[in-house]
């Protein structure tokens, strides 16, 4: 075997590795995606089957308090993201 075979062969062994790498991060990527669509459906039958206060209720009570916080910068790039992903996933739903 010459040099160029052998340096040939070791990054082709290194390249194997690295793709395994990855395959196996997409796959931790996607059970954690699993996971999380599974608890925000949860959470989401949760709050449709509570039965304490009436929809238009829980709104007037959550919602300002919801804006107040999400108006601050540091947090309203990740509620923006959430409101995203529950307009999609209504939209997908119903």
């Amino acid at each position: 075997m010459t040099e160029p075979e052998a340096r040939l062969a070791l990054l082709q062994t290194e390249l194997s590795g690295l793709q395994e790498s990855i395959r196996s991060l997409d796959n931790t990527m996607f059970q954690i995606k699993g996971w999380c669509v599974t608890a925000s459906l949860a959470i989401g039958g949760f709050a449709a089957g509570y039965r304490g206060l009436g929809y238009s209720e829980r709104i007037a009570v959550v919602f300002p308090a919801f804006i107040r916080e999400a108006r601050t910068p540091n947090t309203f790039s990740i509620y923006l993201f959430i409101v995203v992903c529950l307009l999609i996933e209504m939209i997908i739903l119903f």
